[in-house]
């Protein structure tokens, strides 16, 4: 793919990501579902579908970058889910406008964050209320990587990726309806989304290492909680609005993966994770499944039991002829329903580079 992300060709990359071991009350090894993946939509050649969110069953939004030769980028395009099928969709203000990330509470409240063509690219978010689309100025400049909608008057976003380099802090942009706001927070952090109460996860540097930290918003600031690992070189996490915290940590390089849950204030330790991400991936942020556990593609952690929703991918059946690769981690679970979308790379043969399409399939039932 051309934006910069980390893929594998003409391989599934889910195929490496293997199971967690946990405790033995729980099961140790992922099973596999009844359920399968379909194709719901591919999209036209050098077209590139990079994020997408699911606020209800019949209202799903998502967007991409159209490419021409060599690479260059021509413009953003924009699909709408209404319940039937995915449907290009024309924003008018968007003309010059780039989106870069997407997030929703609702189908009212659609916010397309990214940045107008000009000088310095000035950052903006798409903003749609149910009928129609504002354009709303924000405070960074060209990619915005992560984002966090509540609601209209509770939107976070991280202009940047954070630093890495002893006692750094990452900028985190708050709007509240009429304006937006910044505040430095100490440590390298990734938004995740809960509700009114998001949080901050990361890892923050210091003199005697890279440690695990955790922060949620009180209403007014970022406030520090503590943590059930000390010494890491990554993490990520996900949220339910109703306070839970899933905490995937790895404590040094090429080290094995921790699964820790946070309910209330009080931690749990779940296992190891083995082999997460498949080796030559990103760290994908892990996505809240609506209901008791979180999606990192194809597994789905229940809150009782690891889930492979798409067993024997590379080797052998019953992997769609049609999936040549999950793209780590645009997934969009689906409000009351057990369905997800998620976007994949749907070949057409005969299976050779240039045949791959940036496509949206989901899984259960159709939503």
């Amino acid at each position: 793919m051309r934006s910069g992300r980390r893929r594998l060709i003409g391989a599934v990359a889910a195929a490496g990501l293997a199971c967690i071991a946990v405790p033995a009350a729980l099961a140790a090894t992922p099973r596999a579902s009844s359920a399968s993946w379909h194709l719901a939509y591919r999209a036209p050649v050098h077209y590139e579908i990079q994020g997408i969110t699911a606020p209800a069953r019949d209202a799903a939004w998502a967007y991409g970058s159209i490419y021409g030769k060599r690479n260059a980028l021509i413009g953003s395009f924009y699909l709408h889910w209404a319940g039937r099928a995915w449907r290009t969709a024309r924003i008018p203000v968007a003309k010059g406008f780039a989106a870069t990330a997407i997030a929703a509470s609702a189908p009212t409240n659609v916010w397309i964050f990214g940045y107008r063509a000009g000088p310095g690219y000035p950052g903006a978010a798409l903003v749609y209320n149910g009928y129609r689309w504002r354009i709303i100025d924000g405070p960074w400049t060209a990619s915005m990587p992560h984002a966090v909608v509540a609601d209209y008057f509770h939107v976070w976003a991280i202009p940047q990726e954070g630093c890495a380099s002893a006692g750094c802090a990452t900028s985190v942009a708050y709007w509240d309806g009429a304006g937006w706001q910044s505040q430095a927070v100490p440590g390298q952090l990734s938004l995740v989304s809960g509700g009114s109460r998001p949080w901050l996860v990361g890892v923050l540097t210091s003199g005697s290492g890279r440690h695990v930290v955790v922060y949620r918003w009180n209403g007014t600031s970022w406030q520090q909680v503590g943590v059930p690992a000390g010494t890491a070189e990554e993490a990520a996490g996900a949220a339910s609005p109703g306070g839970r915290l899933w905490l995937v940590v790895r404590s040094r390089a090429a080290g094995p993966w921790r699964l820790y849950v946070r309910r209330d204030s009080t931690w749990s330790g779940l296992g190891v994770l083995r082999r997460f991400p498949v080796p030559d991936q990103r760290l994908p942020g892990l996505v809240f499944d609506g209901r008791n556990g979180f999606w990192a593609l194809p597994y789905h952690w229940t809150g009782s039991r690891w889930v492979d929703t798409a067993p024997g991918l590379l080797l052998h059946p019953p992997r769609p002829r049609w999936l040549n690769e999950f793209w780590y981690n645009y997934v969009a679970p689906v409000p009351r329903s057990a369905a997800v979308w998620a976007l994949v790379i749907a070949n057409v043969p005969p299976y050779t580079s240039d045949a791959a399409q940036s496509s949206i399939a989901w899984f259960g039932s159709k939503p």
